[in-house]
């Protein structure tokens, strides 16, 4: 983004089989750039794993995914969409959009 000069991020979607939680851990929770709207699938430890490495989802249950959220929750992301994998229901597509930027979106006239 820096060296293209970009400020913002509209839309940052993702589905890295797992490896959503070093992302949110490693990059997202220190960076001060957050998009507007967020799509990823995220997996747990109870995902499949002919689909998702072991690695990356082990220890990742119920206390997990509410700790990411709340944590999501305080950098003005709200959930507008869940869909659960039918073929995997240990891993479910969220959509969120960050409200906390609604203000700063240019006004249609409407």
């Amino acid at each position: 983004m820096a060296e293209l000069g970009h400020e913002n991020i509209d839309l940052l979607k993702f589905d890295i089989e797992g490896f959503e939680w070093g992302l949110f851990e490693q990059d997202f929770y220190g960076s001060t750039v957050r998009p507007m709207q967020m799509s990823f699938e995220l997996h747990t430890q109870s995902s499949n794993p002919r689909y998702v490495p072991r690695v990356p989802v082990a220890g990742r249950g119920y206390a997990s995914v509410n700790t990411l959220f709340s944590k999501l929750y305080g950098f003005g992301y709200r959930v507008v969409s869940k869909e659960l994998n039918d073929a995997d229901p240990a891993c479910a597509e969220f959509v969120l959009l960050n409200v906390g930027k609604l203000s700063s979106l240019p006004s249609t006239g409407r």
